[in-house]
């Protein structure tokens, strides 16, 4: 058993999806309410208010790097 696989070994796996007509915000707070972990999205400011320090049990922001790895392939 590789290192990777000991690690993640004891934690769920779990994917969700939740679709929605629009891409408000409010449909990311309804849907997450006070569930606290650590979030996968993109950069779009419709997520931020889930990441804000004035909540009273913030998500954790995991950025992708899409845009960011697509800016260095252009550089090189």
């Amino acid at each position: 058993m590789g290192l990777s696989q000991q690690r993640l070994g004891t934690w769920p796996r779990i994917i969700i999806f939740d679709y929605q007509a629009g891409r408000s915000g409010r449909h990311a707070q309804s849907f997450l309410e006070n569930w606290q972990g650590h979030l996968l999205v993109d950069d779009y400011g419709g997520y931020k208010a889930l990441f804000a320090e004035k909540q009273t049990e913030p998500c954790t922001e995991l950025a992708c790097w899409a845009r960011a790895r697509r800016k260095f392939f252009d550089l090189h």
